[in-house]
């Protein structure tokens, strides 16, 4: 899991991340930021499971304000209210967040909060990413047909193997884990949308009325696995 945490208070960020890190481990990448700025930036280059999002934030617009702006880009990012007054109570669900840690922080409260977001993550089928630094694209992941990495540059192709959106410097592993179950990684090149999969050969696939699409040898098992309960669920 990659959390955010935004708070313009350093002690508040600092005893939120203890937390976090003495219930989930340092295996769990958390970035910090003060101010708007550097909270966008982040966002902007970096997928966040979560964020935790202080509602009063100084002289920057408010955290709620915010969170509604973080909603319009990144739809699908976990959303973790933190204030020290709870008079904000009926004000936050504009932005429907999934959870509220009412300052001092207690090691309790920010545990059912990760649990809520966890259970989040696992119920979540995302439908589209945001990618881009400069330029922020939205695409609609049940469109693509299919992934590429070539020439360092990270390929989206359409429902009609037209290619619609082209990233430079970006990987596969690096949005492998933000693709919904009907996305199968199946080349260290590829992502391949089975939606769009007519049939399934040995190390390939012919897409329908489409290209085909390399398997490499050690994915070949477990994608024709992830294809076969593919159909059997379509069915």
């Amino acid at each position: 899991m990659k959390l955010l945490i935004y708070d313009d208070n350093a002690a508040d960020i600092s005893d939120l991340k203890a937390i976090i890190r003495e219930l989930l481990g340092d295996s769990t990448d958390i970035d910090t930021a003060s101010d708007a700025e550097a909270a966008r930036s982040m966002l902007a280059g970096s997928h966040y499971d979560a964020a935790f999002l202080d509602i009063e934030l100084g002289r920057d617009q408010s955290g709620i304000d915010f969170a509604e702006e973080l909603r319009r880009v990144r739809p699908d990012i976990g959303l973790v209210f933190i204030t020290a007054h709870i008079k904000y109570a009926e004000e936050i669900f504009v932005a429907s967040p999934d959870a509220l840690v009412v300052k001092p922080f207690t090691e309790e409260s920010v545990r059912r909060s990760l649990e809520i977001l966890a259970k989040k993550r696992e119920n979540r089928e995302p439908t589209a990413l945001v990618l881009g630094r400069r330029n922020p694209e939205r695409i609609e992941l049940d469109k693509i047909s299919y992934i590429e990495t070539s020439s360092r540059n990270l390929c989206f192709y359409d429902s009609s193997y037209e290619l619609v959106h082209k990233f430079f410097d970006i990987k596969i592993d690096q949005i492998s884990d933000r693709l919904p179950r009907y996305f199968v990684w199946c080349h260290k090149s590829f992502c391949v949308n089975m939606n769009y999969v007519g049939r399934l050969e040995r190390f390939k696939f012919l897409l329908k009325d489409g290209p085909e699409i390399p398997i490499s040898q050690n994915r070949y098992s477990e994608t024709k696995s992830r294809f076969l309960h593919f159909l059997e669920d379509e069915l």
